[in-house]
């Protein structure tokens, strides 16, 4: 069983992102204000994610999952995401939350699962201008 706690904490980023081994690992985001950590049943941090705003009515999506969370938790991360998703909207009053994410099947599924649509795609994009990734949007009311 796994559940959320609100919001998350640099701690709980901190044990899911270990420094050093991803680039995009040491950017933590500067407001958790709209997050939650993802924690198995001993409460051990599996899982944080959020949204910024980055304007107002509009916010950008962020993960870090651990492998054991992808692996072993996929419908019940989808459940929580979906739920956290609909409440950031609410309570942060967000017409637009936006995603980013390398170009593949894996990444923009689990999103249009979630509701998000593909919008466009960035060529040369991510680390070291290494591939294509798609601009994915979820609008709301």
């Amino acid at each position: 069983m796994i559940y959320c706690t609100e919001p998350a904490t640099q701690e709980d980023f901190n044990a899911v992102t270990p420094r050093g081994t991803n680039p995009s690992a040491n950017l933590a985001p500067l407001d958790l204000s709209h997050s939650c950590a993802i924690k198995d049943g001993g409460g051990g941090v599996l899982g944080c994610a959020g949204v910024v705003q980055i304007f107002d009515g509009t916010a950008e999506v962020w993960a870090a999952f651990s492998d054991e969370l992808l692996a072993h938790h996929k419908l019940s991360v989808t459940k929580i995401a979906k739920q956290m998703l609909a409440r950031w909207q609410e309570t942060g009053r967000f017409k637009r939350i936006t995603a980013m994410t390398p170009q593949s099947r894996t990444h923009s599924a689990w999103l249009e699962v979630l509701g998000f649509q593909v919008e466009g795609v960035m060529h040369n994009f991510g680390p070291g201008a290494s591939g294509d990734w798609c601009v994915m949007g979820l609008l709301g009311e």
